[in-house]
């Protein structure tokens, strides 16, 4: 069973490998409120732009240290379900495993943007049969 540490995003309890953030198909959540500087040429975000197509509920998006959890399909009320959570959670520990990490961060999934409750979350950390291969997660608040 791994160690399970609840705490606020600005002082973490322990070296993390991979940090995952709460998502939708499209990835507008993540995106920012401004504007930011890009080094690609115009004709390239464009092609970009014009391909781009959304990610299924339950998919992991890996960038580095960074992960985003495919939770939210905003074409849809609610947005969230039970089981979207559980299939981003199956791909997360498909890919601690396969990558070999042994921490991560992860805000309570189904709880950022809807309004589940942590300690259903955690319960489900707890309950998953890969959750073993992790050390250490910090469910981030």
């Amino acid at each position: 069973m791994p160690e399970i540490i609840i705490g606020p995003r600005r002082s973490s309890p322990f070296d993390v490998e991979l940090t995952v953030f709460e998502e939708d198909t499209w990835l507008v959540l993540s995106a920012g409120n401004f504007a930011r500087e890009t080094r690609h040429p115009t004709e390239e975000l464009v092609d970009d732009m014009a391909s781009f197509s959304p990610h299924a509920l339950g998919e992991l998006i890996v960038k580095g240290n960074r992960a985003c959890a495919i939770v939210h399909d905003l074409d849809r009320t609610p947005s969230c379900d039970d089981e979207s959570v559980c299939h981003a959670l199956d791909a997360l520990f498909a890919h601690c495993q396969a990558a070999g990490l042994r921490a991560i961060a992860i805000q309570p999934l189904g709880c950022v943007y809807a309004p589940g409750r942590i300690t259903d979350f955690i319960d489900r950390l707890r309950a998953h049969p890969r959750a073993d291969d992790l050390d250490r997660i910090w469910v981030v608040t």
